[in-house]
Order: C-alpha cells, then structure tokens, then sequence
C-alpha cells in the first residue's frame, strides 16, 4: 500500500515546481509589455489559486508555510511593481546567455540539493518552453562552468609497510604488489585554491592592521596581532576544521574532509560557498586511527610549510604579490581534535586538549564510572596550559619512556605504563602541526561553542533538569515540563532566525541551533521553576555566551569572561555534585583564552564548518571516488555563484539570482530599498490623532532591502515575530514594539513603536561578592510604556521578545548579526 505524502513534503514539492516555472518565465520574457505583466499577473494568481487549495488547520509549522508564501507574495509583486516603474534598470539587462542559465541551474541545484536527474528535467522544461540560450544537457552546464579544478592526487596505504604511495598496485618502499584494495585518500592543492580565490576576491586585507582595541575579530585578537606584529609583508591566515560526516542517512561508513577558511576575510563571507578551501578527504570505510589520519596530515602538513615560504599570487586587481600564508587554528568537536592532536580521548585521564587536567573516577548510580573533571579556585590558579614549550617537553619524554619500555620485563610493563600516562600528560604520539611555524599545539585549538557548549555543557543541563532518571533530585523539574514548554511558545523569534525551535517537549531531539535559542533567549522561561541558585547559575552561562558571541569585546569584557567561566565551573560542581562535571562542562574553562586569542566565539564556530561540509557531502551522489566528487561540485558551486555576483546581475536572471539563490545585499549601504506592503483599512486613533487632517496609509509590512519588518498585530497569529526591534530615541538604543507602520500625505514610511520608560538590565551574579549588569537582555514591566514616531533611518535590528503571562516582556539582542540573523 502506498503511504500517504504529508502536507509538509507536498508544499516542498510545490515550492521546487515553482522556482522552476519562474526561472523559466524570468527567462522568456515577451517583447511585449502587456504580455510580461500577463506573465508576473499568472505566478501572482497561481500563488493565491494553490494558498486557497492548501489551507489546512492552523499550526505552527503550517503557518511557517504562510509567512513564506507572503515573503515571496512580496518579491512577486514587488517585481511587477518595479518593472511597471520608470525606476526599473530591467530593461537594460541583457538576455541571459547559455553560462548564466548553467550558473542559475548549479546555484537551484546546490540551494535544493536536487538530482542530477531533476535538473536535466528543468533543462527539458526550458527547452519546451523555447528559452533561448539553454544549455543542452547537464554535460554541456559542467563544461561551462567546470573548466577549473586543483591539482589532486591519490595515495594508497601499503598494508605491508604502512606507507603512503601513489601506485594501487605496487609500493615502492617495500616493493610489494598488491592483488586487494587499499585504503586510500586524496589530497587537494591547497595553493591552487588560494589563488583562484585571490584572483576572485576584492575583499582580502592581506595588510591588515587593527583600528583601535576593540576585538570584533580572528585579525583584532592576540595571535594574530602577535604575527602581524612580526610580519610587515602581505599574508594570509587559515583556519582549518577536520570532522566525520556520513554521505548519507543509514550508512555505515564516513567521510573525513579537511576545510580550511581565510582570515583575512570579513566574517560575513569568510565561510561563503566561493572562498571555502578543501585540502583533502578520508573517504572511510570507518573513522580512521591515529596512524591512518597522520598520513592524510602529512600530506597537507608539507603543502603547508611550502606556502609558508613566500609565494607569487595574481590577485583580483592583476598585480602580483608576494605573500605568506600561515595555519594559525583549528576548530573541531573534542574526538577529532584528540584524533589530529595526539592527545587521550575527550573522556580519559588528561583528555583535555587545551590543559593538563587528569580528572579523578567517581561511582555513577547505575554501577558504572565516569572521569569527572571538577575544580576548585586553586586547582584553576595553578592549571598546566598545553603548549609548543610544554609539547616539546612532554614528546621527549614520550619517546625516551617508549624505548625504555621496550627494555623491561613483562611483568613490570603495566605499572610502568600508568607511571608514563602520568608523566606524559596525556600525550599519544607525535603531532605534525607542531612544524608549523605560527601554530601553537595548545592555544591554537580553540573551544568551540557547538559541541563544547550547546550540544555539550548545556545540553547536559538540559537534561539534569528533566530528565527522568533525576526526578528525586533539586534541580529536576521535570513535572513542570508543559508548564516550560507553553513559556518557550511565548519567545518570539524574528523569521530571519537560523532555526525555529520545536517544541521543549523533544528537547532531547534538538539541533545545536534550537539549543542556541533556548540558551540565549529562552532561559527566562526557567525563571521561578527551577530553584534560584540553579536559575542565578544559569544565568551565569547565558551571560558567557552573550559577551562571548558579541561583535564587539574589550579587556573588560574578556575579564567579565573570565571571572563567570571560573565562578560557573567551579559553582557547577556544588550544585550538579561532581560526578557531572564531565569534560564538556570542564570546556567552559578554555573560552575567555580562546575569545582573547582569536576573537568572538561566531568567527569561527564549526556552525559555519558543518553547514558547508554538508552541503558539499550531501550533494555526492555517487557511491565511489566521494572526495572527486566532492572538489568537482565545490568548484562547479564557486564558479557558478562568482559568476552569478558578476555576470547574471546585468541580464534579465538578476531579480531571480538575487531574490531566489545568491540572497546578494545592496553593495550600496547608503542606498537602501524601501517597500511597504500588506495595506492595512483599519486606522490606528493614536496614529490620527496626530495627523487629524493628513492622509494616512497603514501597511502591515516593511521591507529595507531584504530585512522584513511587520507590526505587532500582524504577527500575532504567526510563528515567527518581526514587530520587535531595536531603534535610536533621543540618541539612545531602545527596544520596542511596531504598533503601525504607515506613510503620511504618501511620504516616506514611519514606524509607530511602543516602549518601555523602565526597562531594566538582566542582573548576574558575578561571583559571591558582585553582580553585572547585562544590557543585552531587558525586562519591561506591564505599565509605564509610551508610544513614539520614528523614520525607517532609526531601525536598527530585530530583536527576540519573551511575553511572561503576567504581559511584562523580556527583549533579547542577538549577540551577532552573522550566525542569527
């Protein structure tokens, strides 16, 4: 029997089927004017026709669905609109050519991860609608934009020998012939890549210098600065990320690519599709050892000490420079970092990747063990922090006691080796990052707030509090859990929010990015259920997190950090008891020196890494040579977006590739667009009032570029709320409410916004003796608020709003505009 399609899946569907009809459309495009609007007139009425046919039951999701459909209501009507306007450059565009449709197919492709098999469909849609210029097979879109690709070998690893070669067949260290399958991995040219990227870019700053001493990012922190300072001439800077991801659901084997991003880019396209760099690929079976994985960092390790050397680079502008580029950091989850730096396992003695912490055993109720990783005030005074000096140090030792072992009897080897486990403070082999000349083997990995941090610490706290198995214990809450999940619907999220949460009733299945959201913007809703010290301890975290993420951080920022991670870390054992100060929990300790270092926790977080990682794995279909596959799609996705940001803007596909598939911003910030939409017939009495004779025009919705804003009224019903934001009044940045956005005698719009008088700053035990005051989180009470008119030019940002049931309200900052929103 045939199982029935869910709603979900079936507007999905529609969705696909639409973006092809209007790439199609946006393509023929009649000559005559009459038939154009025709055209625009048929997409605007099959919306509505399929809005009528799909109306279901209110529900969140479906009402997600809504917002959608009114966003991209917008955009239609908004393009007819300019193309009936003098204002309209349309006409003016050219017709686009055979590489711009491929690029617009490529960028579809990558933005629905559709098939091979469905984008040859589109191409025989185009052709039956007659476009002109369409490619004439998928073969025919690679070849246009495929024509670059780096230099890549293969290595195979003798099953005799253990060396790495580049014959399938036969080894040239052991002179053996291999008859089975070996396992092998690729490796990518990393200077190829940094050069095409170079050739592409106008936006690196391969001589930056800091303006002042705030840390806004990776270049404004102490170790850049540190090589800056040593280095006059122009370079660049990498970071890298290694992890495992599985090329598909279900299946047993994993793919290990190395991603490299540069520093020198600005944060908010350093991890764009076009400038990522992929150095190689382990393509499993399985997660490689220690030994398997020093041959794939091997490989990368000499590319790296060669570009360390001064190289000649094409840059965008023509000009050769001369130019450095040096690995400074790493950002991984914990078992892959242990895997690449040699170190013992997350969970074992000394498994810290960042100090030399052994931990002690504790019982667990279910008769097991676990390491905790508990501290005290004096044990984090007098902390061994993992260092080149410390490393060097330590593998000595390691490689001393590794040949005397070899000289004992038997009998005594075991208590010898715990005797080595403590003097080698964890170290398990050599690590190769240590020949590179500006990366420390301790400092440069960082904390990284996913793993560390969301799906770590707060994850476990998370279920501290309602999980089951600690239903008798005083933090558990567990009997309040609907109570908790009706408070988190009341936190309104902005729709530009990276993801809406789910219900808290499936905590347990929470992505990192709903996770993020509880965290930042949700804990107000444990405020007055869980116990005050657990609330107040809580708050502690919240408040990391906020500075931690900020755009931008001073040294009394850092010392703030400082002062919580210690408070909090070392509190979390008095309150969880230690058995539950596991290694997670113990990671908060590492985050004021990794935000010192290297700047806002956002610059670098493996969010960015895994969310173009898997992108690019997602998009292999094929079940053999996955790491090809996988620099042929990258470099097919780059060229075709570099090619939609230069060349499709100036044909007839630009509102498509802007509105649909590149999300391009005005590259003018003097120069925004402004659209009202959504005409409102009820008047607002306060409004006309202040207007008695004027002609006023009320509109539900605002559009400055591509931020959407609405009033309050109009979201009331909807998942997700763009009424709160944050403006300037009287010089001041002030949360508040759109009540009405509208224009006078048709001038330009205004937005009418209610605001609190006596907003107060979230309050945060800073340690036993001192609060802090945090700025970023605002409480308004339910009275004393006043209403003003404002211009559009004093919006500022949307903001998160928490409604209590008592009507006072919680406004939240984003602590970033890059990650959120």
């Amino acid at each position: 029997m045939e199982s029935k399609q869910s709603r979900w899946t079936t507007w999905r569907q529609y969705q696909k089927v639409d973006k092809a009809i209007a790439l199609g459309l946006q393509l023929f495009q009649p000559d005559d004017d009459h038939n154009s609007d025709n055209d625009i007139g048929n997409i605007a009425s099959v919306e509505e026709e399929r809005a009528s046919s799909d109306s279901f039951d209110t529900s969140d999701s479906e009402q997600e669905h809504d917002e959608q459909d009114d966003r991209m209501q917008d955009l239609i009507i908004n393009h007819g609109e300019n193309q009936n306007s003098g204002e309209s450059e349309f006409f003016a565009f050219g017709i686009a050519n055979e590489t711009d449709i491929a690029s617009a197919l490529i960028l579809l492709k990558k933005k629905h991860r559709l098939s091979t098999t469905c984008i040859k469909d589109i191409i025989l849609l185009f052709k039956s609608l007659n476009v002109p210029n369409t490619p004439s097979s998928w073969h025919k879109v690679k070849h246009l934009l495929g024509k670059y690709k780096p230099k890549s070998t293969k290595y195979y690893i003798c099953s005799v020998c253990n060396q790495s070669t580049t014959n399938e067949k036969y080894c040239q260290f052991c002179s053996t012939n291999h008859n089975v399958k070996l396992q092998s991995f690729i490796i990518f040219s990393i200077k190829d890549q940094l050069e095409n990227i170079l050739m592409n870019s106008c936006d690196i700053d391969l001589c930056y210098r800091r303006k002042d001493s705030l840390i806004r990012d990776v270049r404004d922190a102490a170790i850049f600065q540190a090589i800056r300072r040593r280095i006059s001439s122009s370079m660049l800077t990498l970071t890298m990320n290694i992890d495992g991801i599985q090329p598909s659901k279900g299946s047993i084997s994993t793919l290990w690519p190395i991603v490299f991003v540069i520093n020198e880019l600005s944060p908010s396209i350093r991890f764009a599709f076009e400038n990522i760099i992929l150095g190689g690929v382990w393509p499993g079976p399985a997660k490689p050892s220690r030994d398997q994985i020093k041959h794939l960092l091997r490989s990368v390790i000499d590319q790296l000490l060669l570009l360390e050397a001064s190289h000649a680079y094409r840059i965008f502008n023509g000009e050769i420079r001369d130019i450095q580029v040096y690995l400074i950091a790493a950002c991984c989850d914990k078992p892959a970092q242990a895997l690449v730096q040699c170190v013992a396992q997350p969970t074992s003695s000394f498994g810290c990747g960042r100090c030399e912490i052994e931990g002690f055993i504790l019982p667990t109720d279910r008769g097991g063990h676990v390491r905790s990783f508990s501290m005290t005030q004096h044990d984090i005074d007098n902390i061994q922090i993992r260092s080149n000096e410390r490393y060097d140090h330590l593998i000595n030792l390691f490689e001393l006691q590794k040949q005397l072992r070899n000289l004992w009897p038997k009998r005594n080897r075991l208590i010898d080796e715990l005797t080595d486990e403590q003097n080698e403070k964890g170290i398990a082999g050599i690590c190769l990052f240590r020949e590179l000349l500006h990366f420390d083997v301790g400092r440069s990995f960082m904390a990284d707030s996913l793993h560390n941090i969301y799906i770590g610490l707060f994850k476990r706290m998370l279920g501290l509090w309602l999980g089951k198995e600690y239903r008798t214990r005083e933090w558990n809450v567990i009997e309040r859990i609907n109570k908790l999940a009706d408070l988190f619907k009341r936190v309104r999220l902005p729709s530009t929010t990276t993801r809406i949460p789910r219900s808290l009733l499936d905590y347990n299945k929470f992505k990192a990015n709903e996770l993020r959201v509880l965290l930042l913007f949700g804990h107000a809703i444990f405020k007055a259920i869980l116990p005050k010290r657990f609330y107040d301890h809580l708050l502690q975290l919240v408040v990391i997190m906020h500075l931690a993420e900020g755009r931008e951080i001073d040294k009394l920022d850092i010392r703030i950090i400082t002062r919580l991670c210690h408070s909090f870390l070392i509190k979390f054992s008095l309150l969880y008891t230690e058995r539950h100060c596991v290694q997670v929990v113990h990671s908060i300790l590492h985050v004021p020196d990794t935000v010192q270092d290297f700047g806002p926790l956002t610059n670098y977080t493996t969010f960015h890494f895994e969310n173009d990682i898997g992108m690019l794995v997602h998009a292999t279909k094929g079940s053999r040579n996955h790491g090809q596959e996988m620099i042929s799609n990258l470099c097919l996705y780059q060229h075709a977006l570099r090619h939609a940001y230069v060349s499709s803007s100036k044909t007839n596909l630009a509102p498509f590739v802007q509105s649909h598939l590149s999300h391009l911003k005005n590259n003018d910030p003097k120069r925004k667009l402004i659209k009202v939409g959504h005409q409102n017939q009820r008047e607002d009495s306060d409004v006309r009032h202040l207007f008695p004779q004027a002609k006023i025009s009320f509109y539900n919705t605002l559009y400055i570029d591509h931020i959407r804003l609405t009033t309050r009224t109009y979201s009331d019903k909807k998942t997700c709320d763009d009424s709160n934001i944050l403006f300037l009044f009287n010089g001041n940045k002030t949360f508040g409410r759109i009540r009405s956005i509208l224009t006078v005698n048709d001038g330009e719009p205004l937005l009418f916004i209610a605001h609190s008088l006596n907003a107060s700053p979230l309050i945060c035990p800073l340690d036993g003796s001192e609060n802090f005051e945090f700025a970023g989180v605002q409480t308004a009470p339910t009275t004393n608020w006043s209403f003003v008119l404002v211009n559009v030019e004093d919006f500022i940002e949307k903001v998160v709003i928490f409604e209590r049931p008592d009507q006072s309200c919680c406004f939240f900052r984003f602590p970033n505009l890059v990650h959120s929103s």
